[in-house]
C-alpha cells in the first residue's frame, strides 16, 4: 500500500517521546548522541523466575506517577508526549487521530475503568483532547506506530483531514515482558543489532507522537515543519514464521521508494527494523542490499541502547530518524559497522524508518528534509 497521492504535500509539525532516558526529544537526541545504553537489570522489573534485562525510564519520574497518576505509566506518558507534541498549539481545521497501544492491559487511570483493556480508550482520549473529528486505535504488534503514519499520512493526502496525530506508546509491564521470555525472544547479553552472536530482543519503556498537517494547514497556522513525510510502504506476509525468504520486506521498501517518488540512491541513511533477533535482522539486512545494491544508505538501530517497546518503537525511532535530519547526524556508534558511516556529499536529505514485527506486519515511513 502506498500513499495514494503526493500532490499534498505532508508535513511533521510537532513531535513528543518518553524513553528510557525520560520525557522529551532532547534528552532522547543526547542520550543516543552519547552511545549512553539504558538496558540493564532491574529491581522493579523483576520477574518471578528472577532478574531480566529490561529498558525502563529512569526512577526519578516514578513519585509523579505514583502520586497523580495512581502508578499508571500510560495515562502519565501520553500527557507527556501530547504536550511536547501540541506546545500549546490550538490547530483547528479538520483533525484525525490514529493511536495505538499493542499489548499493555492498562487502559485508564479513572477508577469507574480501572484497568480493563479498552482498545480505543487512548485513540477516544487524544480525539476529544485534541478537537479531532475522528479516532482509530491501530493494533499491528512492533509496526504499530508506523502504521498510524501511513494511515495519518494517507488520509491528509486523500484530503479526509488536514492534521492527524498519530503514534502509539507500550511501558513495561512484568506481564509483557514474561510474554516475550516464554516466545524465547529475549536476550540474556543486551541488544545488539548487527552482531553476528545476537541473542534475542530486550524490552524497554517508549512512547511517541507525530504531528502531520498539511503543507497548506501548517502555513495557514505559521507552523514550522521539521520534517517532510514524503511516503510510505506497507505491507503484510500473512503472519508469524512465514516471511522465509525477503520477498515482502523487500516489497515495502520498493513501495516506500515508489510513493516518495525515489530512486534507492536518494536515501541517506535507514533507521533499521532490527532487534537483535537472528531471523528477522538477517531478512531485512538481505532486503535492504536487495534493493538498494552495491552503495548502500547507511543503517543504524537505536534499539541497543533502549531495546524496544513494542507498539511503541516504531513511533521513537521515526522521531529518532527525524532528528537525525534535523541534526544533520547520525550516531556512529549504532550503525552497521558493514556498510558507510558518512552520506555522499555529507548532508542527509532522505531517511527510511522500517518497522518489522514477528506477526508479519511491516511498514516503512519515508522522511525528507526541509530546506532552512
Amino acid at each position: 500500500m502506498t500513499s495514494p497521492s503526493s500532490n499534498r504535500p505532508i508535513v511533521v509539525t510537532g513531535m513528543g517521546v518518553v524513553t528510557p532516558f525520560g520525557p522529551g526529544t532532547d534528552r532522547f537526541w543526547e542520550g543516543i548522541v552519547r552511545g549512553e545504553s539504558r538496558i540493564g537489570e532491574h529491581d522493579r522489573i523483576r520477574l518471578a523466575s528472577g532478574p531480566t534485562l529490561s529498558a525502563p525510564m529512569p526512577d526519578e519520574y516514578l513519585d509523579d506517577i505514583d502520586t497523580r497518576y495512581g502508578g499508571h505509566k500510560n495515562a502519565w506518558a501520553i500527557e507527556k508526549i501530547l504536550a511536547e507534541t501540541l506546545k500549546g498549539s490550538k490547530l483547528g481545521g479538520r483533525g484525525a487521530v490514529f493511536f495505538g497501544n499493542a499489548f499493555n492491559g492498562e487502559a485508564s487511570r479513572e477508577p469507574q475503568v480501572g484497568t480493563r483493556w479498552l482498545v480505543d480508550h487512548w485513540a477516544t482520549w487524544l480525539k476529544e483532547k485534541t478537537g479531532a473529528e475522528t479516532a482509530c486505535s491501530v493494533l499491528t504488534a512492533c509496526s504499530t506506530a508506523n502504521t498510524t503514519i501511513s494511515l495519518g499520512a494517507s488520509w491528509i493526502a486523500d484530503g479526509h483531514c488536514d492534521w492527524a496525530i498519530v503514534g502509539a506508546m507500550e511501558m513495561l509491564y512484568p506481564d509483557l515482558i514474561n510474554t516475550f521470555e516464554v516466545l524465547r525472544m529475549t536476550s540474556r547479553t543486551g541488544c545488539r543489532p548487527f552482531v553476528e552472536d545476537r541473542d534475542g530482543t530486550v524490552l524497554g519503556d517508549g512512547a511517541g507522537m507525530i504531528l502531520l498537517e498539511s503543507a497548506e494547514h501548517a502555513a495557514r497556522r505559521k507552523a514550522r515543519p521539521i520534517v517532510e513525510l514524503a511516503g510510505f510502504g506497507l505491507m503484510t506476509d500473512g503472519g508469524m514464521g512465514k516471511f522465509a525468504d525477503t520477498s515482502v520486506i523487500r516489497a515495502m521498501l520498493t513501495e516506500a521508494l515508489a510513493s516518495a517518488r525515489l530512486a534507492p540512491s536518494d536515501v541517506d541513511f535507514i533507521n533499521s527494523a532490527a532487534t537483535g533477533s537472528l531471523l528477522v535482522d538477517d531478512l531485512e539486512l538481505d532486503a535492504m542490499r536487495a534493493v538498494f545494491g552495491a552503495s548502500p544508505p547507511i543503517v543504524y538501530s537505536v534499539k541497543s541502547l533502549i531495546g524496544q517497546s513494542i507498539g511503541g518503537t516504531g513511533a521513537v525511532e521515526a522521531i529518532a530518524t527525524i532528528l537525525s535530519l534535523w541534526h544533520q547526524d547520525v550516531p556512529a556508534a549504532l550503525t552497521d559497522p558493514r556498510g558507510p558511516k558518512l552520506a555522499p556529499g555529507g548532508r542527509l536529505e532522505v531517511a527510511f524508518n522500517n518497522s518489522i514485527a514477528m506477526t508479519g506486519h511491516m511498514c516503512a515511513t519515508v522522511f525528507r528534509r526541509v530546506p532552512s
